[in-house]
């Protein structure tokens, strides 16, 4: 057997592997269902938890507080409904590009359609950060850019080990 029809048969083997556990995951979904909502709700949780302890952390004032609640629910009502639109243009550029038939003029339009809303989601991102800014003190926003740092740095560490750690899969593949 050549290399190159072992390395197809590996392919092959990965692809009914796939395909076998995809028809499992379909005939099982009720209760995969629970679990990803479960474990959605606990993200939820743990990441309510580390806003209360960083708001904790920061000394806000109560006025501090009801500010920079406010923004937030009025950045989530606008980012909401650009986000819902940008994603349904996202999919109709998708589907133009996947047409043959589709005239080129209207694909560009599309993405037209999808750079505006991006910006728009981008510009609503600095605004808000600068509207933060302007509630707290020099000393407080000082610390959440802290905070920030340390967050990235963690989630950073833990994509590395991830990456370095590989899988089964890619130990078979290299095989």
């Amino acid at each position: 057997m050549t290399n190159f029809n072992r390395k197809i048969k590996k392919y092959l083997t990965c692809y009914l592997l796939v395909a076998v556990c995809s028809v499992s995951f379909v005939a099982n979904a009720g209760p995969f269902s629970d679990l990803v909502e479960k474990r959605m709700e606990r993200r939820k949780e743990i990441k309510e938890e580390i806003k209360e302890d960083i708001l904790k952390k920061l000394n806000l004032t109560s006025e501090q507080k009801s500010l920079l609640k406010k923004q937030r629910e009025e950045y989530k009502t606008r980012v909401t409904k650009t986000r819902n639109e940008l994603w349904l243009n996202i999919k109709k550029l998708r589907l133009g590009l996947e047409n043959k038939d589709v005239e080129d003029e209207s694909v560009y339009t599309i993405a037209d359609k999808v750079k505006v809303l991006r910006d728009k989601l981008f510009y609503e991102r600095i605004n808000t950060i600068l509207s933060i800014k302007n509630v707290l003190t020099t000393e407080q926003y000082k610390k959440l850019q802290e905070f920030k740092n340390e967050s990235f740095a963690s989630i950073a560490e833990r994509i590395k080990a991830r990456r370095e750690k590989g899988g089964k899969l890619r130990e078979f593949m290299n095989k």
